[in-house]
């Protein structure tokens, strides 16, 4: 879901347009109007996935996904561009088995102009 802080009414307020399916443990960068969700997690299965909200028309649409799966993902944005770093490509912890996904120790970068990643 997402929230939005209304100055006029000096309150926070829950938008009507919630994603397909929730997701934690993800990054997430804003471009002008646009809100960037990258990576995550979902309790089962470690994402890849970038999803926009377009905070104008209230829509969630998808975009290229990154080249690894990153849960726990740190996000920057840089002369336009997004960078994604480190992260998991699983869950990094089962409760009965300690860490079970090696942390990723690469980087990638996505640019809004081509709708691409690269390494």
């Amino acid at each position: 879901m997402v929230e939005s802080y209304d100055t006029r009414a000096d309150r926070w307020v829950v938008c009507k347009a919630e994603d397909k399916s929730p997701r934690a443990y993800h990054g997430v960068v804003a471009i002008g109007c646009l809100i960037y969700v990258i990576g995550g997690f979902d309790a089962s299965e470690c994402f890849s996935s970038c999803r926009v909200f377009d905070t104008r028309s209230k829509l969630w649409s998808e975009v290229a996904p990154m080249n690894n799966k990153r849960s726990y993902v740190s996000v920057a944005l840089l002369d336009g561009q997004i960078y994604a770093m480190g992260g998991f490509e699983g869950p990094p912890r089962t409760p009965t088995a300690g860490l079970s996904s090696p942390r990723l120790r690469c980087a990638e970068r996505f640019d809004p102009r081509t709708n691409q990643w690269t390494r």
